[in-house]
Parts: C-alpha cells; structure tokens; sequence
C-alpha cells in the first residue's frame, strides 16, 4: 500500500492543478464561448473539456509570449486562424 504521506502529496497536487485549470477557463470564458459559439455553427458540436482547457492555456500562452515583446507571434497563423482565436492584430 502507498505511504500515506505521498498519497495526500498528489491528491493535494491535483487538487491544486483542477483549482488552476479552472480558473484558467473562467478567466477566458468569454473568449471560449465565442470559440465554442464558432465549433457548434461550423462544425456541429461543442468543443469537450481537453479542446476548451486546451484553448484557454494556448491564449494565457499567447498573452505570456506577447508580454515579452516579441512580434512575431503569429508569423506563421493564418488570418482565419486569428479570427477563430478573437485576436485582432493591429498594423505597426
């Protein structure tokens, strides 16, 4: 049987990272409602529980990545893509 003590470790840990995933999604969830508004009227369905977490820390990554300074982000991003993303690029 596993000790105890690492067993309320990892509890604790995955607790912590649902509390953060969470969180995550609530703090995009405008962003995620228009994008599931996009998934059920292009292609019939919503977007699962992977897809929405999935796009929500690829936009805290996006906001993280920006906050550096670097302009090339989207450099290889289509313009549909950005669109799909709700991301609006302003000209230089």
């Amino acid at each position: 049987m596993a000790d105890k003590g690492v067993q309320s470790l990892v509890e604790s840990h995955l607790q912590e990272r649902q509390r953060r995933k969470e969180m995550l999604i609530r703090g995009w969830s405008k962003h995620l409602n228009a994008i599931n508004e996009h998934m059920k009227s292009k292609h019939g369905r919503e977007m699962n529980e992977a897809e929405t977490y999935n796009v929500a820390q690829c936009l805290e990554n996006a906001v993280d990545y920006s906050a550096r300074g670097d302009s090339r982000l989207f450099e290889a991003t289509t313009e549909d893509s950005i669109k799909f993303l709700g991301i609006q690029l302003c000209a230089a």
